[in-house]
């Protein structure tokens, strides 16, 4: 049975890999710019980087390996600017690859995958939504009147700025490093072994399942607390 198994599975990975195209880049690093525009969001899927940048949209630019730029695909999706490597093609490349996108506008980010997002400057808006699935990472410098943040898996999410109000998710092992954005009223939910960090400067509410821990700044004259588990909830 075990003999057998073991045969269905090198089948199955044989077929998986002929399956898939690969291509490896080939150092020759340069950039493209291709017009688009009429996004809200910005959705990342995949090993690469994003970085927003203080403009208008209109065009964004690519820079990577020259053999690489054709494979990455970019396109408005239900009001989202997508970005993502073709489908069924294994990618691996030496220096890396990045996709500058103007940030006018924009008021949702979501990363599924290894992928990086940050921006430079300060991304401005009235609510911003952020969703960070995987093990990828965020970090963005935020002035939001209201911001909703999820972070599923082992990513890592670095928020600075300020905000009014802060709700935010975490499930998994990841970490939210957000003592640096100055908010009002905070709402955090951690379910398993991540980490938060938030600043807290009127209302705080935590609830903690699993083993994980949230610490709060900013000395907030309203405080509740809910744990279970060996998680803790500490105001700082």
């Amino acid at each position: 049975m075990k003999k057998l198994l073991l045969f269905l599975f090198l089948g199955w990975a044989v077929a998986f890999s002929f399956g898939q195209n690969r291509v490896r880049g080939n150092g020759k690093v340069t950039t493209q710019t291709r017009n688009i525009s009429g996004y809200s969001g910005v959705v990342l899927k995949g090993s690469l980087d994003v970085v927003l940048t203080p403009k208008e949209q209109g065009k964004i630019t690519i820079s990577a390996e020259e053999n690489i730029i054709p494979i990455i695909t970019t396109k408005i999706v239900n009001g989202n600017l997508e970005i993502s490597f073709k489908e069924n093609i294994s990618v691996s490349y030496k220096k890396g690859a990045t996709v500058y996108v103007p940030s006018t506008g924009v008021n949702k980010i979501e990363l599924s995958g290894s992928g990086d997002i940050e921006n430079q400057d300060i991304l401005k808006t009235q609510l911003l939504t952020l969703h960070l699935r995987g093990s990828g990472d965020i970090k963005l410098n935020v002035s939001a009147a209201s911001i909703s943040a999820q972070l599923i898996g082992s990513g890592d999410m670095e928020l600075k700025g300020n905000t009014k109000d802060f709700n935010i998710d975490l499930r998994g092992s990841g970490d939210v490093s957000a003592y640096q954005l100055s908010s009002q009223k905070v709402e955090a939910t951690l379910v398993g072994s991540g980490d938060i960090e938030v600043n807290a400067s009127s209302h705080f509410k935590g609830d903690v399942k699993g083993s994980g821990d949230i610490k709060v700044k900013g000395n907030p004259s309203d405080v509740e607390k809910k744990i279970k588990g060996s998680g803790t909830i500490k105001i700082l």
